[in-house]
């Protein structure tokens, strides 16, 4: 019998039952992957990827099934889709903003006043159409008064006599043909309308607009609201009818100003100021109508401090500057001086300058007390400053006095009133004539030093008299101004617009010379001058523009409204994303929720599969453990017969030897003996032994019937070679290993 070896593997003593239930594991891993079949192994992947792969419950996903409202792919929402998502908030705001805007737009007005619910209706009254024509309107009269006249019933009700006295009353009205228009026109057929101070518009002098400021109340002589706002009306005209145009318009007359200033209630009070519109929305008392046009000119004068004086000062020699200094507040002050830009907008430039942020501009100019106005002429002329009292006729002179240059450039603006044909009085100007860009800086000075000494004479002169202008004009752009001069060759002329008529100068171009020589045509007859050859037309002129810093400075405005308007959409963007960010992470962290749920859920029921591998994982543990403390049981008997074996093997050699030299001794006798007698020869007994040959066909066979016959629940690996090595004894399995393993694995799967 072979010896005992220990190269089998470790499971020969589990059963062969306990191994086909583990569905092939033990086959996995015990028989060499050769003898699995192809399919059999795809199968066993397919069954553990279903086993693993997370199936979450079909309810945590409710909350996130795919919506009509959710963002596309690249996470931003459309058009359609954000109106789809918020339709609600869309209504409601529309809603809301009808409500404003009708609040606003209806405020100061009722249709239904009593008044108008009181009219009576004439045509109803007499029981005839609106078609109806005098002569139906006198019998219908007749019949009914007949009928309900007091003295034809003696015994007539109530209700006959307020009949009769709508009768009366109704043919009152359709009778006089004034009456009956005011009727059908929606007027008061008693009154004769609203009376007022004020300037009445209408369609054809609504061109009147087009010239300064305006304070417009639109009304209707039928509405009481307008009624009881008169008085406000007249007071507030006879106030500020000072410093801009007061004036109302009849909007039912007046249908194209209607519609320009976009009247559908009344009363309203509207700002019109260079084509711009401006309602009034508040009480209409007289604070609050003042205070409204005071802001509705705030566009007319900038808003200067010492950051900022000299982009409105750099130009100085274009336009003459008007700065005012006053503290806040100061509300009549603000408005007339405003109302004078308005005014002479074409040849100024107006600033108010800031009480905060100004103390350079207050050292320079030296404003030590306020309010104060200071006037700034050309590049060289000390700044003129007027602290004295501030009321609208002072400061209308003091403009018109101011408004030019000492030595101004003539043009369409000024040209008449500075030469006898305005405000400034009936003077003739000196006019300088250049043939390209203004004079050299001599003459300037000299033209100047003529205007002082004009002034100073005025001055100490104890009667009125109008101040003398010194101007310049250049031929070479205005040459329909050089026509009408008819070819006149002199540097110096005098012109008088008033009159049409100019007279030429060839003295000496001196200060003294030209003051005196224009002292000569106060007392001069006007045949002393000569005709204008043409009309005086002086070719319109854009104003001069400014630097990038004056461009800017206009800008300021516009651009600052922008940014404003751009600000306000970012906050609304960021606070609308904020809202939107918070919004979708409470549904990332309810989602995140519901995953780790399903996944806690998953990992569950893996837990439970796993365990059943890891009770067969520690009963294999546990016979592997029993076969290795039987092998060690069966290692130490194997020795220790091993060793009985080898030392009765030695004792048999041993007294072999003893024998053999025995016997040898014995023969040796024998020899000398018998010398001729033959020995017998003696054979080995292990080479009488018959050698065992076993193919491996037989060897398959002989394992297959062996599983066939045993019991898979208690038959063992070890069970089936012991058996094996019964039927062959002589035969070592140990070097055929290998396909006894493999044909124990065979005959297993097919068995079971």
């Amino acid at each position: 019998m072979p010896k005992a070896s220990s190269g089998w593997d470790d499971d020969d003593d589990v059963p062969l039952a306990s191994m086909g239930n583990s569905k092939g594991a033990a086959q996995a891993t015990s028989a060499p992957a050769r003898a699995l079949a192809p399919k059999a192994k795809e199968e066993k992947k397919d069954r553990e990827v279903r086993q693993r792969k997370p199936q979450p419950s079909k309810s945590d996903f409710d909350d996130f099934k795919p919506s009509s409202n959710r963002r596309s792919s690249s996470g931003k929402q459309t058009l359609p889709e954000y109106v789809q998502a918020n339709m609600g908030n869309i209504i409601v705001g529309t809603v809301v903003l009808v409500l404003i805007y009708g609040s606003i737009v209806s405020d100061g007005t009722n249709f239904n006043t009593d008044e108008s619910a009181s009219r009576i209706d004439p045509y109803k009254a007499l029981g005839l159409s609106t078609a109806a024509s005098d002569k139906e309107i006198k019998a219908a009269y007749r019949k009914l008064s007949l009928e309900l006249h007091p003295d034809k019933n003696a015994d007539q009700s109530e209700e006959d006599k307020a009949k009769f006295d709508e009768v009366t009353q109704g043919y009152k009205i359709l009778s006089d043909p004034e009456k009956k228009k005011k009727w059908l026109n929606h007027e008061n057929v008693d009154d004769k309308g609203i009376p007022s101070d004020t300037l009445t518009l209408t369609d054809e002098t609504a061109h009147e607009l087009n010239k300064g400021a305006w304070l417009l109340l639109a009304y209707a002589d039928w509405s009481s609201e307008c009624w009881d706002l008169a008085e406000t009306w007249e007071k507030v005209g006879k106030d500020l009818g000072r410093y801009v145009h007061v004036a109302r318009f009849n909007y039912e007359k007046s249908p194209k100003l209607a519609k320009k200033f976009q009247t559908f209630s009344v009363p309203m009070i509207y700002c019109y100021v260079d084509g711009v519109r401006t309602p009034f929305l508040g009480e209409p008392n007289h604070v609050n109508v003042t205070l409204f046009i005071t802001k509705c000119l705030t566009e007319s004068a900038e808003v200067i401090r010492d950051s900022s004086a000299g982009m409105f000062l750099e130009n100085q020699d274009q336009r003459v500057k008007a700065m005012l200094f006053a503290q806040q507040g100061m509300v009549k002050l603000r408005l007339a001086f405003r109302s004078m830009a308005v005014q002479h907008k074409h040849v100024m430039d107006f600033a108010e300058v800031t009480y905060i942020g100004s103390e350079a501009m207050r050292a320079l100019f030296g404003v030590n007390e306020e309010p104060a106005i200071v006037f700034i002429k050309e590049k060289g002329s000390q700044p003129l400053k007027y602290t004295g009292k501030m009321t609208q006729v002072k400061l209308a002179a003091l403009f018109q006095q101011h408004q030019h240059h000492w030595t101004p450039r003539l043009n369409e603006h000024n040209f008449k009133s500075l030469c006898g044909a305005g405000l400034l009085g009936t003077q003739p100007c000196v006019v300088y004539l250049t043939q390209g860009g203004p004079p050299s800086v001599g003459v300037m000075e000299t033209l100047r030093n003529a205007s002082s000494l004009d002034l100073d004479a005025m001055a100490a002169s104890t009667v009125d008299r109008a101040p003398t202008t010194y101007g310049w004009v250049d031929l070479a752009e205005q040459t329909e101004v050089s026509k009408a001069f008819g070819g006149n060759k002199a540097q110096v002329v005098a012109l008088d617009a008033l009159t049409k008529t100019f007279a030429p100068y060839d003295g000496p171009v001196t200060a003294e010379d030209l003051k005196d020589w224009a002292e000569t045509f106060r007392g001069r007859l006007e045949s002393d001058m000569d005709p204008l050859a043409g009309p005086l037309t002086f070719v319109r002129e854009a104003r001069a523009s400014g630097s990038w810093r004056q461009w800017l400075r206009q800008l300021t405005p516009h651009l600052m409204t922008t940014i404003a308007v751009v600000a306000a959409w970012l906050l609304w963007y960021a606070l609308h994303s904020l809202w939107s960010d918070l919004k979708m992470t409470g549904k990332k962290d309810k989602l995140k929720k519901v995953i780790e749920k399903g996944r806690a859920k998953i990992v569950e029921g893996e837990t439970r599969k796993l365990s059943k591998w890891e009770v067969l994982e520690k009963q294999n543990s546990e016979a592997r453990d029993k076969k290795r403390m039987v092998e060690e049981e069966r290692d130490a008997k194997r020795l220790a017969i091993e060793a009985e074996a080898a030392a009765a093997a030695a004792r048999d050699a041993e007294a072999q030897k003893v024998r053999a030299a025995e016997a040898a001794k014995q023969a040796a006798l024998a020899a000398r003996e018998q010398p001729h007698a033959k020995l017998p020869v003696q054979t080995p007994k292990s080479q009488n032994k018959k050698i065992v040959e076993v193919t491996d066909v037989e060897l398959k066979r002989a394992i297959r019937d062996i599983v066939a016959a045993a019991n898979l629940a208690t038959t063992t690996k070890s069970s089936i070679r012991l058996a094996l090595q019964a039927k062959y004894p002589d035969l070592d399995l140990l070097p055929r290993k290998d396909l006894v393993q493999v044909c124990m694995c065979v005959s297993e799967f097919v068995f079971l």
